[in-house]
């Protein structure tokens, strides 16, 4: 489990970016997505973050072991936003 001196963020280069807060530096990219990365919510022990994007997919990353997973590919009726 990470601590709370981290944040996420995903990006139109479609990374998702994991930042140490005290040093202001980014630590891990993620390359999950083939398109801007649109939404993130991670789980609420902040070891896992689920994703969505404009390639209309959903991915589920683990932080620690850097595996990411498709939940959902390609639809046309896709959400852009998680909660």
């Amino acid at each position: 489990m990470l601590e709370a001196r981290y944040c996420l963020s995903g990006s139109s280069d479609s990374m998702i970016r994991l930042w140490e807060l005290g040093q202001q530096r980014c630590v891990h990219s993620y390359a999950v997505h083939t398109d801007s990365v649109w939404a993130l919510a991670s789980t609420p022990t902040f070891s896992h973050v689920y994703s969505g994007g404009r390639d209309l997919s959903l991915y589920l990353t683990d932080l620690t072991t850097r595996e990411s997973f498709a939940l959902h590919k390609g639809a046309s009726d896709f959400a852009a936003g998680i909660a």
